[in-house]
């Protein structure tokens, strides 16, 4: 009798035979020996990040010097704009996400295996169709794009890694595969024998190094627990026939198909019998993907405006500029104060969480003997709007204030090309100040708004202040 603790073994060994059919680089990194292994995440971040860095330098959406390589301009991108890159990264593993769910898929096509290679091309085409009117309505559903996203680019870095493609033209992309109104070469017919025998065992290291017998035409490997079979053998010659996925998982290996095989995922001999080829196939896959999503020619890039290309991956760079509030907090200020205290606040909650926000605040407040007080500097607008609401007004007896040294502190600490809105109800004590706070805003380059409710010291004022 079984003890059911082996059952459990058998039972899980079966599910990962069954409903886990590889077919490509493996989804995620390999440990140990295999850790060297090139895998479709780490495949899929690096072309993504060289195909945003090269629209991103193409279109000028920041400045990037010739000694920047293009992998490192997300980062320039969004430099210490650190919740912009944040987002990009859910974006880029959102589409991640999508090209490891699809190593799942039992359906041949979709692994470029048992030359269903023309099947695949028609697949990518058919998603990229979708992709384009998705992203021509008016309100692109940018999840759905991603998902098509990553559904097309694990087949095409399937393609490298299943069919014989590179052990025919080594690292080369090959540019029609997946492209609309593009024919792609002959593909080897059922009664074609495309492979020998060879030694997938790893006893024989490189056995299976030679093992196609097509060099014309394209032929993939025919893989275990997937969709379609490998015709039988009609020919004399018992020791060729079709191609193999090849492997541990490929336990039908041999029946129909030649002993051995083609695939080339992984550094194992015994897993993929053309491992000597994976680095070509990987650069081939890198490259594939980064054309796919920017290439003038056939990438996708071609078929939206530049707006969606930039919603898909979240180059929404934060308004990298400050929002200062300088506001007079004498005592005369205190009918007004409230009011002041709504503006500021819905200023803040009117790009609050959009790409228009500042990257941070500053709160100065002026007085009279207090020349100014820096309150505040954050870079969460929750927080500015809760400071904003302990606001008190106190002193301010003789009637001007200053208000320059306000505006200088606000402009020392705000950073370039930022706005300031400043609020006050008396003209400013430290006057003589005025030209050399104007001349601080234009060198930093920021606008200045005024909201200045009397300029004049009345007795009505100072009695305000004073509460008399």
């Amino acid at each position: 009798m079984i003890m059911p603790t082996i059952w459990a073994v058998i039972w899980m060994m079966i599910m990962i035979l069954t409903n886990h059919p590889s077919g490509g680089f493996p989804p995620d990194a390999l440990t140990g020996s295999a850790s060297f292994t090139k895998h479709h995440a780490e495949i899929t971040r690096v072309a993504i990040r060289i195909a945003v860095g090269r629209y991103i330098k193409d279109n000028n959406l920041t400045v990037i010097d010739d000694t920047t390589d293009v992998i490192d301009a997300v980062n320039t991108l969004f430099g210490n704009d650190s919740d912009g890159y944040e987002k990009f990264i859910e974006k880029e593993t959102d589409i991640v996400e999508n090209v490891k769910d699809q190593e799942k898929s039992k359906e041949a096509h979709i692994h470029c295996n048992s030359e269903q290679i023309e099947l695949a091309h028609n697949h990518v085409i058919k998603l990229r169709k979708q992709i384009e009117t998705l992203s021509q309505s008016t309100e692109p559903d940018l999840s759905l794009i991603r998902k098509m996203i990553g559904k097309c680019i694990y087949t095409i870095q399937a393609f490298y890694s299943g069919t014989n493609w590179v052990e025919m033209n080594g690292d080369i992309v090959y540019k029609d595969f997946g492209v609309p109104n593009r024919a792609l070469m002959a593909i080897a017919g059922t009664s074609v024998d495309t492979c020998q025998d060879c030694d997938n065992s790893g006893t024989i290291e490189n056995s299976c190094n030679n093992n196609l017998l097509v060099s014309d035409m394209l032929t993939s490997g025919y893989q275990t627990g997937q969709d379609v079979q490998p015709p039988y053998k009609t020919n004399d010659n018992f020791d060729q026939g079709k191609c193999g996925f090849g492997g541990s998982t490929d336990t039908e290996n041999g029946f129909r198909t030649a002993k051995g095989g083609i695939n080339k995922d992984r550094l194992d001999s015994t897993y993929s019998p053309h491992r000597h080829l994976h680095y070509k196939a990987f650069y081939a896959a890198r490259k594939a993907t980064e054309q796919f999503l920017v290439d003038q020619d056939i990438g996708i890039i071609n078929d939206m405006n530049a707006d969606t290309f930039v919603q898909i991956f979240g180059l929404v760079k934060r308004y990298q500029a400050s929002f200062g509030f300088v506001i007079d907090d004498t005592g005369s200020m205190g009918d007004e104060i409230e009011e002041v205290r709504k503006a500021c606040i819905d200023i803040i909650t009117n790009v609050f969480g959009t790409p228009n926000a500042p990257s941070n605040y500053i709160l100065v407040t002026f007085n009279d003997p207090v020349k100014h007080m820096h309150r505040l500097t954050t870079s969460n607008g929750l927080e500015m709007i809760s400071a904003l609401g302990n606001l008190t007004v106190e002193g301010g007896f003789d009637c001007p204030e200053y208000a320059m040294s306000g505006l200088e502190k606000a402009i020392e600490l705000c950073q370039e090309q930022s706005t300031i809105f400043f609020y006050t109800d008396a003209p400013a004590k430290d006057e003589a100040e005025r030209d050399t706070v104007i001349s601080a805003a234009e060198e930093k380059h920021i606008d200045l708004q005024l909201f200045v409710q009397n300029e004049t010291c009345s007795p009505l004022r100072k009695r305000r202040a004073t509460g008399t």
